[in-house]
């Protein structure tokens, strides 16, 4: 059995208040990156949210949310759809997380994409602009 650990863009959790349903939605229908577990069973060992963009020290932020998942059991760690389409940070947070834990699994992706990444990017980023009253991504 597979534990999955998924850590979620804050962006999305907590500004704009994603449930993460796509991404769930996902993993117990076995599509998008999770289609790998095709015929796997799997048990979800937690969802956690990165800790926001804090600049320089965000990278380095993330293994304490890694760290949690890896308590709880994960084997395996999927950084949201939302991050592969956002965060400045995500090749960054997986090569210091392939580092760290060198035996767990470390995937870019959750669910199925709902369109391209430039679409999906653009309308986040309307979101979270109408939402914030600002620009907060580039």
């Amino acid at each position: 059995m597979k534990k999955i650990g998924i850590i979620a863009c804050a962006n999305t959790t907590k500004i704009l208040d994603c449930p993460l349903s796509p991404c769930l939605r996902d993993f117990y229908d076995r599509k998008g990156e999770f289609a790998r577990y095709k015929n796997m069973e799997l048990e979800l060992a937690g969802v956690i949210s990165c800790q926001g963009c804090l600049g320089g020290l965000a990278p380095e932020t993330v293994l304490s949310k890694a760290n949690s998942l890896v308590h709880y059991g994960a084997d395996v760690i999927h950084l949201t759809y939302c991050m592969k389409v956002l965060c400045p940070y995500v090749l960054k947070y997986m090569k210091i997380l392939e580092k760290v834990y060198p035996k767990i699994d470390i995937i870019l992706g959750t669910h199925e994409p709902h369109d391209s990444i430039e679409k999906t990017r653009d309308s986040i980023s309307q979101f979270l602009k109408q939402k914030m009253g600002q620009n907060i991504i580039p």
